[in-house]
């Protein structure tokens, strides 16, 4: 290590008194002074570093944030279904804009199909994904009543195929409350305009219900 030669101004007091000190205890004054430098670079570095890593962590949430976005919602406030698609077997139900207990707002959509030949009302709607990545499909739902030879469904289509993300199968269902679903979907939903999503719901009786929120 080459060693430099420099010239330091300080209090006159404070060095004779560190000349001392280093004196009784065998400690080279010069030594002693680039020691004290290293370790204040050494804190400063890793201070430095800490708040470099610091900025790129928040650089990393804020293009995530920045790059989120909601493709379609419907939180069914306008009193309608206008804009899905409903089926229905001959004879049940179709899907309804109903007020009768709703997870928020004055409004879900409900299905009382009043059938158990599968599926027995349909509710579709198709969404370009065009132009996005990462598709989440998240809804509330409230099941009342269904029970095994019923049932409550939700797929999507790539454009080819279905793929089923939730259903009851022969298990009964009845929640005392909305259930909130989320479910990161396949790559075949990415960047695809022929997207859609559908709810299926099967039952036979008058107090059975399908409902849908959010």
């Amino acid at each position: 290590m080459i060693k430099k030669k420099v010239t330091l101004s300080v209090d006159s007091k404070i060095y004779d008194d560190f000349q001392k000190y280093c004196e009784e205890n065998a400690i080279v004054v010069s030594k002693r002074i680039e020691i004290f430098m290293k370790e204040f670079l050494r804190q400063f570095l890793n201070k430095k570093r800490s708040v470099y890593f610091f900025m790129f962590l928040m650089s990393i949430l804020l293009l995530n944030l920045a790059s989120a976005a909601s493709v379609f919602s419907d939180d069914f406030e306008s009193g309608t279904l206008g804009g899905w698609t409903l089926t229905s077997v001959s004879g049940a139900n179709n899907w309804t804009a109903s007020t009768t207990d709703p997870f928020q707002g004055a409004y879900h959509a409900q299905s009382q199909p009043s059938s158990t030949t599968e599926p027995a009302s349909v509710m579709q709607k198709t969404v370009s994904t065009s132009g996005y990545t990462s598709i989440i499909l998240n809804y509330t739902r409230r099941l009342v009543g269904i029970d095994g030879v019923d049932e409550f469904q939700v797929e999507w289509y790539d454009g080819v195929s279905w793929t089923i993300i939730e259903q009851t199968g022969t298990d009964p269902a009845d929640d005392v409350s909305y259930v909130s679903k989320q479910f990161s979907l396949g790559v075949g939903a990415n960047n695809n305009a022929n997207f859609a999503i559908k709810f299926e719901c099967t039952a036979g009786a008058v107090s059975e219900f399908c409902r849908v929120d959010n």
